[in-house]
Parts: structure tokens; C-alpha cells; sequence
């Protein structure tokens, strides 16, 4: 079965050209080599099953924050929809609350425990659900994660610090493995400018690296700031006193990257 939610720019990255790794769809699941699965098609349902796998985090450091989110949304469907009690839940508004909330608060843990904690919170393991299933009942003091956390993650083993990669049976340490595929790098290093642009902290330099990774030239740069520092001298005096040109272009360069990290070259 092909997975329609990979683009045609992620089947040549990962799929065609990837070729030291023994890469394929399966099912729904994108499977990075011989037995490191990202997505994988069908979740174990007890924990002293489960295998130490690549965490939300490493994930989305490797690039694949598209397809975490999408997981996501798919393991939070499946689940809220067998209940009534979660129609608090129905908007797409809430759903990125709570996708936020795990991926920023919750990044160490698996996609195989986000399934875990969905599946067995929506029959009542987590304790007896009373009211409706709202996003404090899954993220709040003791919601379904924190119950998580605090009485079920201890009985699994607890994944490895260092993350390795199987490759032809032998392993490699992620600095070997960004070193040896460097388009996996530079997604990782696109993910850290897209940090950096969240929080507000992209640099002019910053900005013309990000450029340069996605194909761009430095005249590409110029012409942009030249367009931003234009925008800025029109906006009336009482604006431009808050704060500077400099600030203004800045600030233009992280939406500029927070829009278009994930986009590819036309």
C-alpha cells in the first residue's frame, strides 16, 4: 500500500536516494532501515513487548515533523472517535494544542507510547472518565500522560541515550550518520534555524544560511531585506519609535523561515 502523505520532494530524499540504507514503504510506515521503522504500520499493545525506538524528538530532528504530525492526528482520531465523551476535542484548533503540548513537553517519549497512552486512556486505564474528554484530561495533572509517566513508563525499558542507527548490521552513532548522508543533516540544521526563528532569535547570518540550505542566493537575501527595510521606513513614525530597522527585518526573516521550512524550491 503507498503512503499518500509523503510528498514526491520526500520519496527522492528519503526513498531513491538514500541508497546506503535500506529504505521502503510498508503499509503505512516509512521504514528507515533494516529494523528502525519511523512510522511503523502496527503498534504493540503490551509494553514489556516493546523495543526501544526513535522518540518524537529524534524524529523531528531527523526531519520528519511532517509525518510525526500527521501520525499524530492519526493515533488521536482513531482513538477520540471511539468515544462520545471526547467531542471536546473536535477542533482543529484544540488538536494543535494538544499536538504542541506533546511535542514540546513530551518529545522523549515514542510514537509507540503516544498509541499506548490514547489506546488505553480512551477504555478507562487511566482512571474512570466522568466528564468529557478534554485536553486537560490527556495533558493535565494527573491526565493520561502524567499517569503515564509516573505509573507505566517504568515498566518498559527505558530507551538508549545515544541514538544508533542499524545499518547492514553494523551500527553508527547519529554524528556518523548526519556526517554520512548529509541531507539528513541539513534537515536537522533547518529544524534548529526553525527553532531559532520561533523563538525569535534569527540573526542576519542565520538568515542567509537558511537561505543558502534552501537553494537561494545571496541576492535573493538583499533583495528581500531591501523589500522589508522599504516597509519598514512606510510604517508611520509612532511604529518605527517601538522598535528598530533592524529588529523589523529580523523579525520578517523568522516568518520568512517559519513559513517556508518545510517547502521546497519552485
Amino acid at each position: 500500500m503507498e503512503n499518500n502523505n509523503i510528498s514526491q520532494i520526500e520519496r527522492n530524499h528519503f526513498i531513491q536516494k538514500v541508497d546506503w540504507i535500506e529504505s521502503e514503504i510498508i503499509g503505512s510506515g516509512l521504514t528507515l532501515s533494516v529494523n528502525k521503522t519511523v512510522i511503523p504500520a502496527q503498534y504493540k499493545t503490551k509494553l514489556n513487548e516493546f523495543n526501544p525506538e526513535n522518540s518524537i524528538n529524534e524524529l523531528i530532528r531527523f526531519g520528519f515533523e511532517k509525518q510525526v504530525n500527521i501520525e499524530l492526528l492519526r493515533i488521536a482520531s482513531l482513538y477520540l472517535s471511539a468515544n462520545v465523551k471526547s467531542r471536546a476535542i473536535n477542533t482543529e484548533h484544540s488538536m494543535n494544542i494538544l499536538f504542541d503540548y506533546i511535542i514540546e513537553d513530551c518529545g522523549n517519549l515514542e510514537l509507540q507510547e503516544i498509541n499506548f497512552i490514547f489506546r488505553n486512556g480512551i477504555i478507562g486505564k487511566f482512571g474512570v472518565i466522568f466528564n468529557d474528554i478534554s485536553i486537560d484530561t490527556i495533558c493535565g495533572v494527573g491526565g493520561w500522560i502524567e499517569t503515564y509517566y509516573k505509573d507505566f513508563r517504568k515498566l518498559r525499558e527505558e530507551p538508549t541515550k545515544v541514538q544508533n542507527v542499524k545499518l547492514h548490521g553494523k551500527e553508527i552513532t547519529e554524528a556518523e550518520f548526519l556526517e554520512r548522508n548529509p541531507e539528513f543533516k541539513e534537515r536537522v540544521r533547518l529544524r534548529q534555524l526553525l527553532e531559532l526563528a520561533k523563538g525569535g532569535k534569527i540573526t542576519s547570518e542565520h538568515a542567509k544560511e537558511f537561505y543558502k540550505l534552501k537553494g537561494l542566493t545571496l541576492d535573493d537575501v538583499k533583495e528581500d531585506m531591501t523589500v522589508y527595510s522599504h516597509n519598514y521606513f512606510a510604517l508611520p513614525e509612532s511604529q518605527r519609535e517601538i522598535f528598530t530597522e533592524s529588529q523589523f527585518i529580523n523579525h520578517h526573516h523568522c516568518k520568512f523561515i517559519i513559513d517556508n521550512v518545510f517547502k521546497s524550491k519552485k
